[in-house]
């Protein structure tokens, strides 16, 4: 392994555990300076050896995916200029998360991914990802019976990363992974360990309370069991799935009623979305006075007041990327995820470890449907673009100096 793989999987692993409790925004502002000091070291690390080797490489068997982000990155540029406040969307001021600076900090990160993860050490890159899961849950865990002595958790867990919404996401994510691990397992005892993983996991996804979070682990599922049925399982390992699905979902039910929660009572109980509704109401003048241009990444606090609550996020990524960035910057983003989807095809078709594509896919639609609910999350976004940048690894057969440069 690569120093800068390496460097990856602390990346991956760290920013979804860190947190600075005796700080200002402990769960936000820990993360990013993580992952942005972690890129910025290993695009050091890239330009020595590019200047050893005298070897650039780059994109060149994904061209159109090229022009994509180079065309998004110049949309976003000009709405920034054209902004209320172009120093707030530079460097972002909601946790310093979503500024221009984020964004090339978030391309990078997907860049290197696509250089320095290959067919070989992407399973690393899962097992790297499943152990963090773990690691996470068990915190979770510690605070579901309340011995976290360093944060207060009242009902919904969070484990390290301070918001129950954003902690779901990424169980959603790394939930696929856990299945890989099952089926790709050869000796039983580790089958076993890794299925007590997976139901630790979805008991911390039941006791964050989070429906999006669900959702988003319900439709990444069905994609990696109907991809992997379709491919690589037996009817007989299909039944098996379903009686250790069952299994795992009657556990977390069990472990909500010792609590005292009903499942169902989460599900259906009343949320007051009169803010949301008001700004959905109010969203049409927005779009339709900023068409072009857009509000910027950061504009939407400065045009969208109602009472005394200001909104930055439509928490919904469509319709972000249309008020933000305006019409192109929206048909850049949708362009960007046809090259993805057929890049994503084009990937699975040929590779003969087809559950290795899946499970990568399966973690990124986790991604995307978590985004049609809530706003994104530094430590979500940094795991999808390094899953993302996995699966382009293993299309191009990364191996560094054979594929990137724009």
């Amino acid at each position: 392994m690569t120093s800068i793989f390496i460097l990856l999987l602390v990346t991956v692993a760290g920013v979804n555990l860190v947190f600075a409790p005796c700080t200002v925004a402990a769960y936000d502002v820990s993360k990013i300076v993580w992952v942005s000091i972690l890129v910025a070291v290993m695009l050091i690390v890239w330009c020595v050896q590019v200047l050893n080797t005298n070897r650039f490489c780059g994109f060149s068997k994904t061209k159109t995916l090229n022009l994509g982000l180079l065309a998004y990155i110049g949309i976003v540029i000009i709405s920034i200029v054209f902004s209320d406040d172009w120093v707030v969307n530079f460097v972002g001021f909601y946790k310093r998360q979503a500024g221009f600076i984020s964004l090339i900090v978030y391309i990078s990160l997907f860049i290197i991914s696509a250089n320095f993860i290959n067919r070989r050490n992407a399973q690393v890159l899962i097992s790297t990802l499943v152990w963090a899961a773990l690691a996470a849950c068990i915190y979770g865990l510690i605070q579901t019976f309340g011995l976290d002595s360093l944060t207060k958790v009242e009902g919904r867990i969070f484990s390290a990363f301070g918001n129950c919404v954003f902690y779901s996401a990424f169980l959603a994510m790394a939930m696929p992974c856990m299945y890989y691990k099952i089926f790709k397992a050869e000796a039983l005892a580790w089958r076993i360990v890794y299925v007590f993983m997976l139901a630790i996991l979805i008991a911390n996804m039941f006791n964050t309370q989070v429906r999006s979070g669900l959702i988003a682990a319900f439709v990444s599922s069905i994609i990696f069991l109907y991809f992997s049925k379709v491919i690589t399982l037996s009817k007989k390992n299909v039944l098996r799935v379903g009686v250790i699905g069952a299994g795992v979902f009657a556990l977390g039910l069990v472990i909500l009623y010792i609590q005292g929660y009903s499942f169902i009572e989460r599900i259906f109980s009343y949320v007051n979305y009169q803010d949301r509704i008001c700004m959905i109401l109010a969203l049409p003048a927005v779009i339709k006075n900023n068409l072009i241009t857009g509000v910027g990444s950061e504009g939407l606090r400065h045009v969208l007041v109602y009472k005394s609550h200001v909104t930055d996020n439509t928490h919904n990524v469509l319709t972000q990327q249309l008020i933000s960035y305006g019409v192109f910057g929206f048909l850049a983003y949708i362009y960007l995820i046809k090259c993805f989807c057929c890049d994503v095809w084009k990937a699975y078709k040929h590779e003969h470890d087809k559950l290795l594509i899946t499970v990568l896919f399966a973690g990124c639609v986790s991604f995307f449907v978590f985004l049609q609910f809530n706003p994104s999350h530094i430590a979500i976004t940094a795991t999808f673009c390094v899953l993302s940048g996995a699966i382009y690894g293993i299309k191009n057969n990364s191996e560094y100096g054979d594929i990137l440069s724009f």
